[in-house]
């Protein structure tokens, strides 16, 4: 079995247990650090749109946001079925990304045309100040670099999660 193999099995178990837990609007937030984990999320959205049924959504991170003007792009993921990029309008600051954010989070996803929503939540919020970023989601997942995290920043950042909200690790690397 090679490792595209090995990954492609890791991505069917996470992609079902997002799908069991209910959970439609996710979002992904890295451990010490905003490497670009995109990829990683429409891999993961092709995988539970099997589950769904239906297209699932992706929101990149507020800084890679280039649409210029008018409501929410969305962008069928080339050779990815059932997968497509919500954009919003691009945002020069934080807070009015924020807002955006926590807007299309608040809707239900299948008012944005998709089943479910995952949302990468890169330069959101600092460490300790999670409360804001989750609230309108259904769940958070923390992407782990299994080489650079110390398990005590993992079980830090897990605690800050409000409990029915966190739905655990992915290790990456």
């Amino acid at each position: 079995m090679t490792s595209e193999d090995d990954d492609e099995g890791g991505l069917i178990v996470i992609a079902r247990r997002l799908f069991r837990s209910g959970a439609r609007a996710v979002g992904f937030l890295p451990v010490r650090g905003a490497a670009d984990h995109f990829g990683l999320m429409v891999d993961l959205a092709a995988k539970l749109a099997l589950y769904a049924g239906a297209p699932v959504g992706c929101l990149r991170s507020w800084r890679a946001w280039k649409r210029e003007a008018g409501g929410i792009g969305r962008t069928p993921v080339e050779d990815v079925p059932d997968v497509v990029v919500l954009e919003p309008t691009a945002c020069t600051d934080l807070g009015m990304a924020a807002r955006t954010a926590e807007q299309l989070c608040g809707q239900t996803p299948p008012s944005l045309g998709v089943t479910r929503l995952l949302v990468d939540l890169a330069g959101y919020a600092r460490p300790g100040d999670l409360t804001s970023v989750v609230g309108p989601l259904d769940g958070v997942v923390l992407l782990v670099d299994a080489r650079r995290n110390l398990r005590r920043t993992v079980t830090r950042m897990a605690d800050a999660i409000p409990h029915p909200k966190y739905l655990g690790p992915i290790l990456l690397g």
